[in-house]
């Protein structure tokens, strides 16, 4: 999951964590071991929301940027026709 978020495969990531879920509820909730499973667990998943995070923001930035080039085209579009 972390792999796919790294290479911004969002489509993977989503049916990805159904998996990781699923398989969550399958480990032992106690022992060394488990304690350290959770801890990468963890810090993979504040990776993936950090990625996310930048994926949404540079989402977000490329929809402005798309819809001030419409509203310049607009622009451009009914001055010509004036």
């Amino acid at each position: 999951m972390l792999a796919s978020a790294r290479a911004g495969a969002w489509d993977e990531v989503t049916s990805q964590s159904a998996e990781r879920d699923r398989l969550l509820r399958l480990l032992p909730l106690s022992g060394t071991s488990a304690l350290d499973t959770m801890t990468t667990l963890l810090a993979h998943n504040e990776e993936v929301k950090t990625l996310v995070a930048k994926a949404r923001d540079d989402l977000g930035e490329a929809l402005g940027q798309h819809q001030h080039s419409h509203r310049a085209l607009n622009a451009y579009l009914h001055a010509a026709i004036d």
